[in-house]
């Protein structure tokens, strides 16, 4: 673990080692990232030099999406590891003055790539800031001001838009959590033109309904492991756009034969989310 913190210093070396750790798998099938990011939580106090903070945020923000693996979520109580990076982060930048604080965040922003990552911890601001308001007779200080938030966001919601206009949204794994993301922090009308056009295309109307298929875990008193649903929220995604006008087209796509396993799931969760709510039972009771 010495020498891995050894590397963080340098931003390249210590995102290329956190690639690496991603690749590799323990024995119970998760990755030696989700290890690490749990263990680094241990250093994160004392053995990380203050000076080193900045490049560890940005190491994270340039590689973070990298490490955003499935077979890293272990069922119903497993956050994943965009939370991990997240404790990891806060832990870091709480040691530094609000003001360095600030600037950390905003040049690892700029140059950062895993928008992911990066729109995941702005919520974990987002909710630091909220307490602290809530506990002002304590004299709590925000983690950043509200102007700064503010600055941060529009920082993020440029690099989800440039994400957009050159179909990459579309492929990113959390596509529906950046679109979100823009719905909040942008201008609202924004992400629905954009759901808009791009679903005109076959190609990508697929694309967008695999990443729309939500994965949740349920789990009885008697149920010995959870159980994984995999559901389209049908009354979420009004917001971007109408079901009605999309269903035939969408029926018509779950007869090809060259889909992949998981659009197949979602085409046909997006089917029978939208006869549930023609039947009045949204929630599936009558299943």
């Amino acid at each position: 673990m010495r020498s891995a913190i050894s590397l963080i210093s340098d931003p390249l070396a210590f995102g290329r080692y956190l690639i690496e750790l991603a690749k590799q798998q323990v024995p119970d099938g998760t990755s030696r990232a989700r290890a690490f990011l749990e263990k680094l939580e241990d250093y994160t106090e004392r053995d990380i030099a203050e000076s080193s903070i900045p490049s560890a945020v940005r190491a994270l923000f340039q590689v973070g999406d990298q490490l955003l693996k499935p077979e890293d979520e272990r069922g119903l109580l497993d956050l994943g590891n965009e939370v991990r990076i997240s404790r990891v982060l806060y832990q870091l930048l709480v040691r530094l003055n609000p003001e360095k604080r600030f600037e950390t965040l905003k040049s690892a922003i700029e140059d950062g790539e895993s928008i992911g990552v990066i729109g995941r911890f702005m919520h974990t601001i987002s909710e630091l800031n909220k307490r602290s308001r809530n506990a002002t007779e304590q004299g709590d200080e925000l983690f950043i001001s509200e102007e700064q938030f503010a600055e941060l966001t529009d920082l993020v919601v440029n690099k989800i838009r440039e994400l957009a206009s050159n179909h990459l949204l579309i492929c990113h794994p959390r596509m529906m959590y950046l679109i979100y993301d823009w719905q909040r922090w942008g201008n609202a009308s924004e992400p629905r033109e954009w759901v808009q056009e791009i679903i005109k295309d076959e190609g990508l109307l697929i694309m967008f309904l695999t990443n729309a298929l939500n994965e949740s875990y349920s789990q009885s008193i008697d149920d010995v492991v959870s159980t994984k649903r995999q559901t389209i929220d049908i009354e979420s995604l009004k917001q971007f756009l109408e079901p009605a006008d999309i269903i035939e087209r969408v029926r018509m796509l779950s007869q090809r034969r060259d889909l992949l396993p998981k659009s197949q799931v979602a085409i046909n969760a997006f089917i029978k989310a939208f006869e549930r709510e023609q039947k009045g039972d949204p929630l599936g009771l009558e299943d």
